[in-house]
């Protein structure tokens, strides 16, 4: 009998020597992962996004990088662990959305302090028109002076010739002739210091990126007494222009001066559109 347990003891390497009733230990199969390619640009993408504070033309970088972020976090789920790499996406989500969220920020910043500046030099503009009817030293070369940017503004001597070539410029009497004819300037020139001009809200703001100028769009209320001593309101649009650069055909052009603000236009009687006007009067 120990004879016999001694010969089933023994192991020849045989494939035969394997019994049913033995326990046997299968090596496992190194199993193999691939890094989701996807996943790995959204990062990349995610760390150019810092691009778009140079110039907004490359507002796509950080979109594409939360596409394939996604994309990828999609991909790697349904390959059922056989591909990683969701720290890579989760990154450039990171990255992109911090950057996205941030242009924002900074957009509107930037929006609000030119509104700020808008509303100073709408300010000064309808004071001056206030101020025109009883002062003798501010004519319509003046007022219209007022428009333009203080770089490009003319002195006192400039106007005065400006006056004396009206006689023989058919463009510059052509040019005033419109300007004496806008209803609203003449309102508001008639009204003088009776009116009062009051902020109303900004009705639109505009960047042209390719003449590097801003235009806000301001309605202002403008309050006066009638023949009856009863209070009157209409309202106008005021719409300013700030250039960021001066006038490059100047001479003296060596430093570029910030900040050039001009009245663009007011028109008006205009019916704002929360008390049935048009949107776009």
């Amino acid at each position: 009998m120990t004879e016999t347990n001694d010969i089933q003891s023994q192991k020849t390497g045989s494939i035969f020597d394997v019994k049913w009733n033995e326990t046997t230990e299968i090596p496992e199969v190194a199993s193999y992962r691939t890094l989701n390619v996807v996943a790995l640009l959204s990062a990349l993408f995610g760390i150019l996004s810092p691009v778009t504070l140079i110039n907004w033309g490359f507002a796509f970088v950080p979109i594409i990088s939360l596409v394939f972020a996604f994309w990828g976090l999609y991909a790697i789920h349904r390959s059922e662990g056989m591909q990683f790499g969701k720290t890579p996406a989760y990154f450039g989500i990171f990255l992109s959305a911090s950057i996205v969220a941030f242009n924002v920020i900074l957009w509107q910043t930037y929006q609000n302090r030119i509104v700020c500046e808008s509303l100073i030099v709408a300010d000064a503009y309808f004071e001056l028109l206030a101020k025109a009817k009883n002062d003798p030293s501010i004519d319509l070369m003046v007022l219209e002076d007022a428009k333009r940017p203080y770089w490009n503004r003319r002195g006192k001597d400039a106007i005065q010739n400006a006056w004396k070539a009206l006689d023989k410029d058919s463009l510059a009497q052509e040019e005033m002739q419109g300007v004496v004819n806008d209803p609203c300037f003449r309102t508001l020139l008639a009204l003088g210091g009776k009116a009062k001009a009051t902020f109303y809200k900004v009705k639109s703001y505009y960047y042209d990126a390719n003449n590097r100028i801003d235009y806000a769009t301001l309605t202002y209320a403008v309050t006066y007494p009638n023949q009856d001593a009863a209070t009157e309101t209409f309202f106008v649009n005021l719409t300013l222009q700030r250039f960021h650069d001066e006038d490059s055909t100047t001479v003296a052009n060596k430093k570029i001066k910030r900040g050039g603000w001009a009245v663009s236009s007011c028109k008006g009687p205009v019916l704002p559109a929360e008390f049935g006007g048009k949107p776009d009067a």
